[in-house]
């Protein structure tokens, strides 16, 4: 079973969602709960333009909405949730969320918070070369 956690962004649009509809922040939170046990679930993310760079991060999105919405209502799942399996694809320890919310939002939260995880992962295996 991994471990899942949000990221201090990701908690930040968690707070955001729960004050705009309880009912999504709690759909969006059981969805991370059920990741811990089934990491992939997400379908991973494309080379799309708006997405490239999640892609090449190894980032899969879950789309969900409130439970009682309308199959036929359009769009249909409104809310993504992006997040990153970690050490990596084929060995599920941790289940990072980058970002949740609104679909048009939530691809440039979660492009800014993987480059920087990224980053920082990379700063701390140079850090640790070194020693």
């Amino acid at each position: 079973m991994a471990r899942a956690f949000l990221t201090d962004g990701a908690k930040a649009d968690a707070t955001a969602l729960l004050d705009e509809d309880r009912d999504v922040a709690a759909a969006a939170l059981r969805l991370v709960k059920r990741l811990e046990h089934e990491p992939y679930l997400g379908d991973p993310l494309r080379e799309k333009s708006n997405q490239k760079s999640l892609a090449r991060a190894d980032c899969r999105k879950l789309k969900f909405d409130r439970a009682d919405r309308r199959p036929s209502a359009k769009p249909r799942h409104r809310y993504r949730l992006v997040y990153r399996i970690e050490p990596h694809e084929g060995s599920p320890e941790t289940i990072v969320v980058m970002a949740l919310g609104v679909k048009p939002r939530v691809y440039r939260e979660a492009t800014a918070r993987a480059a920087a995880r990224l980053r920082a992962q990379a700063t701390e295996r140079v850090r640790r070369a070194r020693e």
